[in-house]
This record gives structure tokens, sequence and C-alpha cells, in this order.
């Protein structure tokens, strides 16, 4: 999706189906997952969102409510992805404190890397490869909440979670999370 193709997208997403709330959920899904992983059309994303907010918005039909169905999706990705955080942050302090200075090995097994991505993609990429994929997917994800919250539709709660559990620890990947995620939310 692109600045070009917006309208006609839309005017397809909009027209062209019957949505059932199993319909609905799948494009959730698809839309949450190419505006994680494709940050330069993040805007472009959330723009859509915004117009599937407001046709999709019944209040007594959880399933049939498009900000609901995404809302929900993004946070419960976001603690999915801070309990693995959480779980790797003990880790390598529990691997300090006994003074190993080996590197810290993965330890999660092939089921828990299967839930974020779909089985061929194991035979496709290593795990180095994977880890990547996974902090590219926590980028977007908290790209994505960010602007959410800059269009007013996501509350605070979850940015003041994220940014403190961002400052738990400081290493690379959260200082760069933080800067970005600060730098968009200040230029809102």
């Amino acid at each position: 999706m692109s600045e070009g193709n917006y309208d006609t997208i839309e005017q397809k997403l909009l027209g062209d189906f019957e949505y059932s709330p199993s319909l609905l959920n799948e494009l959730m899904k698809i839309i949450f997952m190419k505006s994680t992983t494709e940050q330069s059309f993040l805007e472009i994303y959330v723009k859509l969102c915004v117009t599937l907010f407001k046709k999709f918005n019944d209040k007594e039909n959880a399933e049939m409510n498009f900000r609901k169905l995404l809302l929900n999706r993004c946070e419960k990705q976001f603690y999915k992805m801070l309990k693995r955080e959480q779980e790797d942050r003990k880790s390598r302090r529990a691997s300090l404190d006994e003074g190993n200075t080996e590197p810290l090995r993965e330890t999660r097994n092939e089921t828990n890397s299967t839930s974020d991505f779909n089985k061929q993609m194991l035979y496709v990429f290593d795990e180095s490869e994977i880890r990547e994929r996974q902090k590219d997917q926590m980028f977007g994800n908290m790209a994505l909440i960010v602007e959410l919250y800059k269009s007013n539709h996501f509350k605070a709660h979850l940015l003041t979670t994220c940014i403190n559990e961002l400052f738990e620890e400081v290493n690379n990947q959260n200082v760069e999370i933080l800067c970005q995620m600060l730098r968009k939310i200040t230029l809102h």
C-alpha cells in the first residue's frame, strides 16, 4: 500500500466485501502484520485503520469493532514480547550473577519460536535471523502503538508501560526503541 494506491485499496476494502467477524479479524491480522513490518508505510496503515475504526464500530459486538480488535492485538503482542524480554533479562542477570562469561545461548524451544513465525520460516531463517525479525516486530508494534496514540485512538497507559519497561534494562535495542518512540511522540 502506498499514497498512490490508498484510495483504490480503501474503496475495495470498504465496498467489495461482506464482512463477518472472522473476515474482519483476518483483515485486522493482515493490517497489523503489514503495519508492524513495513515501517515506511505505517502512517498510511494508521490512516486505513482510522477509516476502519469508523466503519466497523459495533459497540455491542466486539468481534465487529475493528478498533477493539486491533488495540487488543497491539496490547497482547506488547505484553507477549515484554514477557519474552523479561525472561531474557532474568536469564542474562542470572548468567552474570553466576560469573558465566560465555555468551547467553537461546533457550527457547521450537514451539515458542513457532508462536510468532510460521513453521516454514524456521527452515528459511536461522535463529539469529528469527531473533532479528522478532526485534523488528517489536519495533514495529511500538511504532504502531505510538501512531495510534498520536491519532487519539490509543490511551497513554500502554505507552507509559512501554516506556517504563524499556527503561528497566538499558541496552542498545531498548535505547533505540525509546528514541524512535520519543521522536515520534515529540513530532506530534
